[in-house]
């Protein structure tokens, strides 16, 4: 099994650009040709440790 794992800036609060981010490094992980493509987990609202 061949697996891409992508690892992205995300931007808080901007799913729009988020998205659009993914879908291009998606599309250049799929010229290795894997069985899987995984994106972390919050990669379309960002993440925030919100305040301590």
């Amino acid at each position: 099994m061949r697996a891409a794992m992508i690892q992205m800036d995300m931007e808080l609060g901007n799913p729009e650009l988020n998205f659009a981010r993914a879908e291009q490094l998606v599309r250049q992980a799929a010229h290795f040709n894997p069985d899987v493509i995984t994106l972390p987990e919050t990669w379309n609202v960002g993440f925030s440790r919100g305040k301590s």
